[in-house]
């Protein structure tokens, strides 16, 4: 699969492919990549690609 990019504004650019393909290099800091395959999402740090993972919210139990 190729790698698509649907961002459509310089440093907000949002890509998607496989895991297996090539990242894209002409990215910015805060760039995303969805990897359609293992549904990971990646964050560009400014020199790699780091699998980016939101934080849980806690929920208070009720008794």
């Amino acid at each position: 699969m190729a790698v698509f990019n649907a961002g459509n504004r310089p440093h907000r650019q949002h890509f998607y492919g496989d895991s297996t393909d090539t990242k894209p290099t002409n990215t910015y800091i805060g760039d995303l990549f969805y990897e359609l395959d293992t549904g990971k999402i990646l964050i560009f740090d400014g020199v790699s690609w780091q699998e980016y993972k939101q934080p849980a919210f806690y929920v208070e139990p009720t008794s």
